[in-house]
């Protein structure tokens, strides 16, 4: 942190000689000095006795330092985020900090210099962001902070790879589509048969990491409420299949 140097000059004259003492000898380079130098990093008060051997005079001075904060961190929205997802990255003294921020990571996501927060990019892999905050006043002040978000690993298999179980296509924006996705999962096939044994949908394009969301129309008509049932396979470490019921609710 900024370390200040401030030189002491008594201005009141004495007739007689006196005698000077400081109560901090720690922060001064003579604390019996009438106009010593003192270096301190955080807020003092001192105190001069002056005394001719008779009588005592007391000058008090309270020195404040501009600085910067020991509280001051970069914090992320989370600490552990799914591959591809974006986190909020931000100083976390967001509304009472004056000074400058600088941001290094011009390599993830580019930031304007100045501004204390900012939602990065999908992320791909665990990812460390860094800053410089800088004292207004003083250039010569500077702090680095960082902040390291980590990529949760994943795992394929029958827990991990989520079908949902049913869904509600009544357009409310809820439950309307069924869809699955996993980023390290890529999708072969994805078939659904109603109870006839008759497939009412398949994906259109395979080898997606994405499931086009199926929602519950076939040849342009809305299917019947119902249970359906699905086939499910893919690569992931090697092959996998899953397979199972989803109700159709209307």
């Amino acid at each position: 942190f900024l370390q200040k140097k401030i030189p002491w000059i008594v201005t009141k004259e004495y007739e007689y000689p006196m005698t000077y003492t400081w109560n901090d000898a720690t922060h001064l380079n003579n604390a019996n000095h009438p106009n010593p130098i003192t270096t301190i990093q955080f807020p003092f008060n001192f105190e001069l006795y002056i005394t001719d051997g008779t009588c005592t005079d007391t000058i008090l001075q309270h020195v404040n330092i501009e600085g910067l904060s020991d509280e001051l961190e970069l914090v992320a929205s989370e600490d552990t985020v799914d591959q591809y997802e974006t986190v909020l990255i931000k100083l976390n003294l967001f509304y009472d900090f004056d000074d400058t921020l600088i941001w290094n990571n011009y390599d993830i996501t580019e930031v304007p210099q100045g501004v204390l927060g900012f939602t990065s990019n999908s992320l791909e892999e665990t990812t460390t962001f860094s800053a410089i905050a800088i004292l207004a006043e003083d250039s010569n002040c500077t702090l680095p902070l960082s902040k390291t978000v980590y990529i949760r690993p994943y795992t394929c298999d029958q827990d991990s790879i989520f079908v949902p179980n049913g869904f509600t296509p009544n357009n409310d924006g809820l439950n309307d589509v069924v869809n699955v996705a996993h980023p390290s999962f890529t999708i072969r096939t994805f078939d659904v048969f109603d109870r006839y044994g008759n497939k009412v949908y398949e994906i259109p394009e395979e080898g997606s990491h994405h499931l086009f969301p199926w929602d519950g129309i076939y040849k342009d008509m809305k299917l019947e409420p119902g249970a359906y049932v699905y086939y499910l396979e893919g690569d992931c470490n090697g092959a996998f299949s899953k397979q199972g019921n989803i109700t159709l609710i209307r």
